[in-house]
């Protein structure tokens, strides 16, 4: 795996990897919206220390699918370091549909999920930031490291995650942001490390900034998802299962591809609850499966497998006009490759990956 990809730079505000903007019509919270109802328990705290024996409350985690939250306890070591544990599914039918060899490996892209749990219930539990804010993703990366701690086995991987907090971002003596590193170890084997960039707005705020790009852009105010259109055969992507393809069939030009997003509200995991924007974690896919699409036409007897992600999110993508997918195989060696990506709406980049595989 061995990731070498350069730092991208912080950029403006983009979009979250799933936080609605009316976050209290899904995450039941007190009247202040600090605290899930019924959660807390003898210590005043709502998150259990006890690793791997169920898993935490949803609304930390910004979820509604029970199923989809993997963090299982949170204990803090200092005021800036926390460490979670988590339980990883042996199959899950998005991040465990791959063909191939990486049909016996853990997905990178549910580590990542994973470790952003881990940042959202530290940020709620010990920096008291209320389920009523929306979240901004600024940056997400991730750093797979080689070796065991990948294989699927007859147990459920148990992750422990040390979360470090890098930077606190104040605005008016309020905090509204920060960055986090976590270290993720699955049974004391290296497993992988994440950071991220992201902040918080209150509802009101967030509700007017949306408004006032859509007025800019010339949209209603009410999102109205556009149909998706068709997408590439599952096969081409890495996938079995037609639904988990996010990109139509790409136009190849030497080491360039094209492709059109494919934007399903449905899907269970990319639309865990309803959303006024694109995920960034289909917008992560997307850039993922251009990559696997441009590389097997390269190289048609490989079966890339992602190990490393750079993401920077520019712009809020909009659910209801096109974004077209473009990506630049831009490094290749005996083993691996690097392709850099981006995401168009309107004529301009919302969103700019580089993704690492190895071949």
């Amino acid at each position: 795996m061995g990731c070498r990809l350069a730092a991208r730079p912080v950029a403006g505000p983009g979009c979250g990897l799933g936080c609605p903007a009316d976050a209290d019509r899904y995450w039941h919270t007190d009247p202040r919206g600090r605290r899930p109802r019924g959660l807390a328990c003898a210590n005043g705290r709502a998150v259990v220390t006890t690793p791997h024996t169920h898993a935490i409350s949803r609304e930390l985690v910004h979820r509604a699918q029970i199923a989809e939250v993997f963090v299982t306890s949170l204990t803090k070591r200092r005021d800036d370091q926390f460490v979670t544990t988590a339980q990883l599914p042996r199959s899950h039918a998005f991040f465990g549909d791959h063909t191939g060899t990486l049909e016996n490996a853990y997905d990178p892209m549910m580590v990542m999920e994973a470790a952003r749990q881990s940042g959202m219930v530290v940020v709620h539990e010990h920096f008291d930031v209320p389920f009523t804010m929306a979240f901004l993703l600024r940056t997400f990366n991730g750093r797979a490291i080689d070796g065991r701690a990948w294989d699927i086995d007859a147990k459920p991987a148990e992750l422990t995650m040390v979360t470090q907090v890098t930077r606190l971002v104040h605005q008016h003596d309020a905090l509204t942001g920060m960055s986090v590193t976590v270290d993720i170890k699955r049974s004391g084997m290296p497993m992988m490390v994440v950071d991220s960039k992201f902040s918080w707005i209150p509802k009101p705020q967030w509700i007017s900034l949306r408004r006032d790009i859509r007025s800019k852009a010339g949209l209603p105010d009410v999102v109205e998802p556009i149909p998706h259109c068709v997408p590439v055969a599952a096969a081409s992507v890495g996938r079995h299962l037609n639904r988990n393809v996010v990109i139509s069939p790409p136009k190849l030009y030497g080491n360039t591809a094209k492709s059109m997003l494919v934007v399903d509200t449905g899907h269970a995991t990319l639309f865990d609850h309803p959303v006024d924007h694109m995920p960034g974690s289909l917008q992560i896919e997307a850039c993922r499966q251009i990559g696997v699409a441009a590389l097997r036409s390269r190289f048609p007897d490989a079966t890339p497998g992602l190990d490393c992600v750079k993401s920077t999110f520019d712009a809020f993508l909009e659910l209801d006009r096109p974004s077209v997918v473009i990506s630049e195989i831009a490094e290749v060696t005996d083993d691996r490759a690097v392709v850099s990506c981006s995401i168009r709406q309107f004529g301009r980049p919302a969103a700019q990956f580089v993704a690492g595989f190895v071949l």
